[in-house]
């Protein structure tokens, strides 16, 4: 008994002593210098719970810890709900399941490959293209052998005398496998040993071995096809209907993967799925690129499906904002559509199509927003949008937009509800017709031509459909109608209605005619007498008035014209000692005077009309006759009388005398010396001259006969009669002037200057006839003169100065607009702005504001300065003008020309989404901070708010021009809650929904 006792008691020590080192290694007690073993072929990373290891020789296992070194013939041992990672060389690595018992070895054989036997569970062998070391996996005594270089996720799982393989991804080159060379993505295997039945597998550093044969047992292929989601779709967070679904064949255990690793390096999520085909996404947890596969296991062997990839995005789904048609011409309109918030420099897809279904596409666009396309049809249009990302991924559609593009306008019909006359033969007409939908407006054309030319157009509102004519008419009234659209279409003319004159009118016409005929009848009388009148004028060519003849000798006359007779007599009333010559068919003839003394000759004209008379003196033959006197102007009131003397020789000398009177009892004035000169005389009136010829200074011939001459007077100033001034346009005024005829002018000059004094005149014009309009276009009052002209080249005084207006032009308009109401100002209103410039001597302005083009119902408001305001409610047109106003009788105030502006209210500001930061983003106190958000439509600037409390309360406000903002200065340690709003000066939008951050 004793001896039991102590064998027993042996027992229990050495079992405790086995139990201790077994669960605690005793490192203390069998230390080894790993520097005698070789180098290491692996090290452990990632260790969950219970991972132990063997050095090569050990007989009790060693707990494992971070980075332990595994060599030539170690072993690994993964305990229950444990977990590890096997670092080899070239960034190989193994992920070790639970209750995996692993040895590692090189080859002996001498090639660069490494063993892994695997005697119980699985691991996950993940390579990449730089490791230069190959696998032999051994499956009872054989080895099969995957080749270097080449980028694989692996799955081996240790069956019953054989190995299950799974490629999660890539593929392998694997040699000593009947029928199988690759294996791929996707694929499942089982590989057995052929002639070894089940006999135990050898451990140590064999190789591969010839006397065993490894083949396919079984291949798994469920072929699973993953639905949703799509390759490349977005998922929004805030839908929660989203689901995994997929196809498979029936498994023994199924589960879903899903990581944000193509490779699936690190799994994210494994979700069980067995028995189903369908399964919530868990869009909460999942944030960018998610990759998921399913996993079938058949006989504890995994098969894994492509992968796919999905985008969770924590944005509001892609939406388009309102379309807006443009009309371009008839049957053409231009359709602008953009997207609501849209992203800096993101990429979308349009789509436009005629059925809800978007078959057949009308038109399509890539690229930024917004979106323009051509629409040449009418009808129902469906619109849609997608966002397109960097990785190829897209969003879902928009929800569709329906848009309706109306027909084009037809042409009204015009009808006439009523005709008929009234007092004065006025016709009374109501005209009607009905207008479509699209109408805004109805131009009603008036012409006197049927082809419409020239006529005239009444802008009607759409509400307006009956318009009464009342005309004095005194021929056919032509009118048609045209229906114009709020986008500026015209469609075409309606039928022409055609309005006659009254039956009154007609007889007013009746006799207007007649009156009309016999006026013309009597102007035909007027323009015979006036043609017999032409056809009987004489026209005198010789001899000139006032010649002087000589007896005996012929004196010649002629003319052109029928003279049936020349008359002559000693007096110029022709009432005394008339002769008469007939001179019928003839236009020249000759008369000998036998006595001296004068007569007066005249012809007569076929219609018995006389030429005026003229005087003719015959004077003996001498040696000294003159033939006729001549006038020479010096200067104003100055004139030279000089005498021709007949056959008169060069440098002969003659005394020439001048007298008021016929038989020189007083001698006004008297020249010795050639006839070249003449005698100065400077008062009018008439002088006698004679001459007689001088040798040596003493007379050498009697005195010559005597001759008479006239010398004006001075020509006067003209006396002016009627001045006129006209406004003919806003810059043009006339001038109208007329002044008395000036003896003796031959003709006027109108002269125009800018001072009184006329030291510098601007304009000058001749005239032959004392009435002259002008046509000016001075700003500044200017002052006008007339002066005659004599033949002889006399100026007369100028006669009295009229000043002119000056023309103060409307001014020109620098801006013109609808300003909105300031919301930071009390009380401040929507209004007209019109700012303009300056007009020179304008002392105030009167501005007409109406709602209609004539401005007939105009408003009328005077300001001294150049900037008017005025409030408007009404939306719609405004029209206005301006005037200047001189308070000075020397200027014409006329209107500038009339402008018009739209006001339409504004539509609200929308509220934009919040980019960055990401709601419940940390940071740290004092590091800088990115805020961004989206764009808002109409704003000027933005405010981004800043509060520790959620109600914003001791908020701090920053004004920001751009879409992002970074806080430079940080915030204090703290949640801090954000928000931003668009601005302008006359609207505010809606707060963004708030979020937070944490400052850490």
């Amino acid at each position: 008994m004793k001896k039991k006792l102590v064998l027993a008691a042996l027992v229990l020590f050495i079992g405790i002593i086995a139990g201790v080192a077994y669960l605690a290694g005793i490192p203390g007690l069998s230390k080894v210098d790993e520097t005698t073993l070789g180098k290491p072929l692996a090290v452990i990373r990632e260790i969950r719970t219970q991972v132990r290891h063997k050095y090569p020789g050990d007989f009790f296992w060693r707990t494992a810890s971070d980075g332990q070194k595994l060599f030539n013939g170690s072993e690994v041992f993964v305990g229950e709900k444990s977990a590890a990672v096997l670092h080899f060389s070239g960034n190989r690595r193994a992920r070790l399941s639970e209750n995996t018992l692993l040895r590692i070895s090189e080859d002996s054989g001498g090639r660069n490959n490494l063993i892994l036997a695997l005697n119980d569970g699985s691991f996950n062998l993940r390579s990449f293209p730089n490791d230069n070391t190959g696998i032999i996996l051994r499956v009872d005594q054989a080895g099969l052998r995957i080749g270097p270089g080449s980028k694989y996720d692996l799955y081996v799982k240790k069956k019953e005398h054989a190995l299950g393989l799974a490629m999660a991804a890539g593929q392998i080159a694997i040699e000593g496998v009947e029928d199988k060379k690759i294996l791929t993505q996707g694929e499942s295997v089982v590989v057995r040993s052929r002639g070894s039945g089940n006999a135990p597998p050898v451990s140590g550093n064999q190789g591969e071995t010839s006397k065993v044969e490894l083949y396919i047992d079984q291949t798994i292929d469920p072929s699973i096809k993953l639905l949703q989601p799509v390759e490349k779709q977005v998922v929004y967070k805030n839908e929660t209907n989203q689901f995994f679904v997929w196809e498979s064949d029936p498994a023994e255990h199924q589960t879903l993967e899903y990581s944000t690793h193509p490779d699936f390096y690190q799994i994210d999520g494994e979700l069980t799925v067995t028995g189903t085909k369908t399964i919530p996404v868990p869009v909460a947890k999942l944030s960018g690129d998610v990759f998921w596969r399913v996993v079938s296991y058949k006989e504890g062997v995994p098969h894994f499906s492509s992968a796919s990839y999905f985008k969770v995005a924590n944005l509001q789904k892609t939406s388009l904002t309102e379309p807006r048609l443009t009309f371009i011409e008839r049957g053409k309109w231009q359709l602008d559509v953009s997207i609501n918030n849209p992203a800096a420099n993101a990429r979308y897809e349009f789509q436009v199509s005629r059925t809800e279904r978007y078959q057949d596409l009308y038109d399509a666009f890539v690229g930024p927003a917004p979106f323009r396309s051509l629409i040449d049809q009418s009808g129902d249009f469906y619109l849609r949008v997608r966002r397109l990302y960097g990785n190829d991924l897209v969003s879902d559609w928009s929800d569709p937009l329906k848009l309706h593009v109306r027909s084009p306008l037809t042409a009204p019909i015009l009808k006439v509800s009523s005709h008929g006359e009234k007092v004065g033969g006025v016709v009374a007409a109501t005209l009607s017709w009905t207008g479509e939908e699209a109408a805004e407006y109805f131009l009603l054309r008036t012409s006197f031509n049927a082809d419409m030319r020239d006529s005239k157009i009444t802008r009607l509102p759409k509400s307006k459909t009956e318009f009464e004519i009342n005309e004095y008419l005194t021929r056919p009234y032509y009118i048609s109608l045209q229906t114009e659209a709020k986008e500026g279409e015209v469609s075409a003319a309606s039928n022409i209605v055609t309005l006659q004159p009254s039956p009154t009118a007609m007889k007013n016409l009746a006799a207007s005619a007649a009156a009309a005929r016999a006026a013309e009848l009597q102007a035909k009388k007027s323009e015979a007498a006036a043609t017999a009148d032409r056809q009987n004028a004489l026209s005198i060519t010789a001899p000139e008035d006032n010649l002087v003849a000589y007896v005996g000798k012929p004196i010649r006359f002629e003319w052109s014209g029928s003279a049936p007779a020349l008359e002559f007599s000693t007096v110029a009333s022709f009432t005394q000692d008339l002769e008469k010559l007939n001179t019928s068919g003839r236009t020249s003839t000759e008369v000998t005077r036998k006595k001296a003394g004068f007569f007066y000759w005249r012809l007569i004209a076929a219609n018995g009309k006389t030429t005026p008379p003229r005087k003719i003196t015959v004077v003996p033959p001498s040696d000294i006759n003159l033939e006729k006197a001549e006038l020479r102007l010096i200067e104003r009131g100055r004139w030279e009388i000089t005498a021709k003397v007949r056959d008169a020789k060069n440098n002969e000398r003659f005394e020439l005398q001048l007298s008021r009177t016929a038989d020189f009892q007083t001698v006004t004035a008297s020249r010795t010396g050639p006839l070249s000169g003449g005698v100065e005389v400077t008062d009018p009136g008439t002088y006698y001259l004679r001459a007689q010829k001088i040798y040596t200074d003493k007379p050498s011939s009697g005195w010559s006969n005597v001759i008479s001459t006239e010398v004006r007077p001075p020509l006067s100033a003209p006396e002016l009669l009627k001045e006129k001034e006209d406004l003919l346009s806003p810059v043009t005024v006339r001038v109208t002037m007329k002044w008395k005829p000036v003896p003796h002018a031959a003709g006027y000059i109108i002269e125009m200057a800018d001072t009184p004094k006329f030291g510098n005149v601007t304009l000058s014009v001749n005239l032959n006839s004392p009435e002259y309009a002008i046509d000016h276009a001075t700003k500044e009052p200017s002052y006008v003169r007339v002066l005659a002209r004599s033949k002889e080249g006399e100026i007369s005084p100028a006669s009295a100065v009229f000043k002119i207006k000056g023309v103060l032009p409307g001014p020109s308009v620098e801006r013109y607009e609808i300003t909105f109401a300031n919301i930071d100002e009390k009380q401040a209103q929507d209004q007209l702005h019109v700012l303009w410039n300056h007009r020179k001597n304008a002392k105030k302005y009167l501005i007409e504001v109406g709602r209609n083009e004539s401005l007939k119902d105009a408003q009328r408001f005077e300001t001294r300065n150049i900037e008017f305001f005025m409030p408007v409610q009404e939306e719609g047109w405004y029209y206005f003008r301006l005037i200047p106003k001189s308070e000075s009788p020397d200027f014409f105030d006329t209107p500038s020309q009339v402008y018009g502006v739209e006001y339409r209210k504004q539509a609200d500001l929308l509220a934009a989404a919040l980019e960055a930061p990401a709601k419940g983003n940390k940071f740290k106190a004092g590091d800088a901070i990115r805020f961004a958000w989206g764009q808002i439509l109409g704003a000027a600037w933005y405010e981004l708010e800043l509060a520790k409390n959620t109600d914003f309360s001791g908020s701090v406000v920053y004004k920001v021009e751009a879409r992002d903002y970074y806080l430079n200065r940080g915030l204090s340690k703290g949640r801090w809650y954000f928000r931003m709003r668009g601005r302008s000066s006359s609207q505010t939008s809606p707060w963004s929904d708030a979020s937070f951050i944490e400052v850490q």
